[in-house]
């Protein structure tokens, strides 16, 4: 079968588990009567005061929630979610990529460290969410923001993937409502390009694998738990055209070779008024023109 059969079909590799027919996402809320816990941000915006009134994410363009894990604090590339990308901060331009695709639902989940008041500053100036909890438990943080804002199924990107496809993001939340399952995720060989990929799991399976696992590891990973064990529902999204499935390119951010790749491609996409919305056949069409200096090739293990 191929990968367009598999998606018409609804086969593409479905690791079927305990698969449930969910809840209703997103009913409404009463925002107004809650009180806001210190380690939460929230911040007025359209969007918040839509959902007040009792309009469902639904009906502003897509269930659940993005909800980015970004940090100050990363191990290989200090301060990389604040580096400048032609003037702009690497994660103020991935959140505005995402706005510029219409997905308006976004949550940056950082740590309650003082280093990290910029990244909520960031989230502040861009009009997203903002939730601030554990710098080492990012399940919990995740979990602990879901909880707080009400999303259901969460959208789980990395803030050091600028170049995040939308219509990946989109894809994720189809296939979601097709199959229902626990997990969709697109971080696998035969799925996005590597730093163009996120995971969409829904907060029961989060919390189901918050209790079960007190692995650092599995906290820190967050979803590696779900992708192993028994009991949870899995499905493995495969991109549209077989074109786009490229395992050997790399576009997230932990080296300075990274970083100079993806100021090579902003660059050319800004110099022809396409910014924030190339798709990622042009991007891989640009990839594979020559015009690029690609130097970090050896440095990643791909997913």
């Amino acid at each position: 079968m191929d990968t367009q059969d598999a998606l018409q079909t609804g086969q593409d590799d479905i690791d079927r588990g305990d698969v449930r027919s969910g809840d209703a996402l997103f009913p409404g809320c009463d925002q107004g009567s809650r009180r806001v816990p210190i380690h939460a941000c929230r911040r007025p915006c359209d969007l918040e005061a839509a959902l007040c009134r009792g309009a469902s994410r639904k009906e502003l363009g897509m269930p659940g929630a993005i909800v980015i894990q970004a940090r100050m604090g990363s191990s290989r590339s200090p301060g990389k979610i604040s580096h400048s990308l032609q003037g702009e901060p690497m994660l103020e331009y991935q959140i505005k990529r995402l706005q510029h695709a219409g997905l308006r639902s976004i949550c940056v989940a950082t740590t309650d460290r003082d280093q990290d008041d910029i990244t909520a500053q960031v989230a502040e100036r861009t009009g997203v969410w903002c939730f601030r909890g554990s710098e080492n438990d990012v399940m919990g943080r995740y979990l602990a923001c879901a909880d707080y804002f009400d999303i259901d199924p969460i959208i789980r990107v990395g803030g050091d993937d600028p170049l995040l496809d939308p219509e990946g993001i989109k894809f994720l939340v189809k296939r979601h409502g097709e199959t229902m399952a626990d997990l969709v995720y697109a971080s696998h060989p035969g799925g996005w390009i590597y730093g163009t990929a996120g995971e969409l799991v829904t907060r029961a399976a989060l919390r189901r694998a918050a209790e079960s696992t007190s692995d650092p590891l599995d906290r820190e990973h967050v979803i590696s738990f779900l992708k192993r064990s028994e009991g949870f529902s899995r499905v493995k999204a495969v991109p549209p055209s077989k074109s786009l499935i490229r395992p050997e390119i790399y576009l997230s951010v932990d080296y300075t070779e990274d970083l100079h790749l993806i100021e090579q491609i902003l660059a050319h996409f800004t110099a022809v008024g396409r910014r924030y919305d190339f798709s990622q056949d042009e991007l891989i069409a640009l990839y594979d023109s020559g015009k690029l200096e690609i130097r970090n090739t050896h440095l990643h293990d791909g997913f």
